[in-house]
């Protein structure tokens, strides 16, 4: 790990990409089993023994062991509402995920949720995982769905415990993007979809009123990008970059680049390389970038490994459906560093949640007291139990590597029977954004 006093020297932009719903295991659970990579560095799945067992029952007490299959679009959405979660963990059993996905709809039968990705349909995410560093201990932030976990990674602190709770757009108190412009720190918004007329790119933060003015300042498609990257003018500092969401695409007629099912991940590979080759085509901004490639949630697929204990009350003025503590954190998800500062295949079995960002955010570009400004952050880190560490502890090489993945193929998407979800709830808040057309507000 290199010095703080390195960080700083070595590091001028950090770029997050956060995906939808998909678990570590689903996603990157091959690079440890025998039939793939057999890694021995990394908690992941592997073929049954007879003392290591990964199998769920169904409600009638069948055995399902998770099971490498092909990508395209999923019957359906995965249940994780915190109810859910809570049931797929089962006190962390962690044999929930099949009978809770079952009883969750009546659409589809099978053990969808015990799934997990062959590397050849996730082509750009295994050359990532294979060439950087992989962070097999990153939890979601709580044990709950997209927004709570969203607003976690943002402000460290989140005032809702569902998605949506409520029809109501969300209220968010500071998020790092304040923190950032505060600071009079340089930060741009890329979001893989085209601006709409007085809205601005389809930016999750579209749903948090008081950081409209930040996507419209700063939000851009993700294709403007590439001219200023590559240009000699001085890197944004900070780098929200946004698939398309598909709650946001399907009110507008097309699929998303998320992940989130139904969607196959096919769509999400292709933004995943778009980015990272637009980040390595100026190799001098490259060796000072930190590129974070993770995941809001699990989205209901199973992961073998028990969430360790955290303790996060109700705060002040929140609207969280249960007025009860969170006791452990979410589901583990995909986490991966990408960055020339990092050990080529290498792994990190730190503990890491979504506040690791800001952590990182933190130690580049402020000062220790600045964490505070952060919600569960600072708490988090000084848990004397589960102390979640900086993301900037993956950061081990004192001088950039030089080497850069070329030849990257996107996947053909295969299809199948693609569905076409029906409005989300998250969607019908998107709709009242378009019909605020913020560009317009005072």
């Amino acid at each position: 790990m290199i010095t703080l006093d390195q960080l700083r020297g070595l590091v001028d932009t950090i770029v997050v990409v956060m995906m939808e719903n998909r678990s570590f295991d689903h996603m990157l659970g091959f690079l440890s089993h025998e039939a793939f990579d057999a890694r021995q560095d990394i908690d992941g799945l592997r073929q049954p023994t007879s003392d290591f067992d990964l199998s769920n029952p169904d409600a009638a007490g069948r055995l399902f062991a998770p099971t490498a299959t092909p990508d395209g679009y999923l019957p359906t959405d995965l249940p994780h509402s915190r109810t859910q979660i809570a049931s797929e963990l089962r006190g962390g059993a962690m044999d929930g995920f099949i009978t809770t996905y079952q009883a969750s709809q009546d659409l589809d039968k099978t053990a969808v949720p015990m799934r997990f990705n062959r590397p050849v349909d996730i082509p750009i995410t295994a050359a990532l995982a294979r060439n950087y560093t992989v962070c097999d201990h990153w939890f979601a932030a709580v044990p709950a769905d997209t927004q709570p976990n969203r607003m976690m990674a943002l402000s460290g602190e989140t005032l809702i415990d569902a998605t949506p709770g409520s029809l109501t757009l969300f209220k968010a108190e500071h998020t790092v993007l304040d923190w950032l412009a505060s600071k009079s720190l340089d930060f741009k918004i890329y979001v893989d979809a085209k601006s709409i007329l007085d809205v601005g790119p389809p930016s999750n933060l579209l749903l948090m009123p008081s950081q409209w003015g930040h996507v419209l300042a700063h939000g851009e498609p993700l294709d403007g990008l590439a001219e200023p990257w590559k240009s000699d003018a001085p890197a944004p500092k900070f780098i929200y970059c946004e698939p398309f969401y598909n709650d946001f695409a399907t009110v507008l007629g097309q699929h998303g680049t998320c992940n989130h099912p139904p969607l196959p991940v096919g769509y999400g590979e292709d933004f995943l390389r778009r980015v990272y080759e637009t980040l390595t085509s100026n190799p001098k901004k490259w060796g000072r970038t930190v590129l974070i490639v993770c995941y809001d949630e699990h989205g209901g697929f199973f992961d073998h490994v028990a969430p360790p204990h955290m303790t996060y009350a109700p705060p002040p003025g929140n609207k969280w459906t249960q007025q009860v503590p969170f006791t452990t954190l979410g589901v583990r998800i995909p986490g991966i560093v990408v960055s020339p500062l990092v050990a080529a295949g290498s792994s990190s079995h730190l503990l890491f949640d979504h506040t690791s960002i800001l952590q990182l955010v933190v130690d580049r570009f402020g000062a220790q007291a600045d964490l505070g400004f952060f919600g569960q952050a600072l708490a988090r880190k000084a848990n004397r139990t589960n102390p979640v560490q900086s993301l900037g502890s993956t950061l081990t090489l004192s001088a950039p590597r030089n080497d850069i993945l070329t030849g990257l193929v996107s996947p053909v998407v295969h299809t199948g029977a693609a569905t076409t979800p029906p409005i989300s709830e998250l969607g019908m808040l998107f709709r009242q954004v378009l019909a605020a057309k913020p560009a317009k507000q005072p």
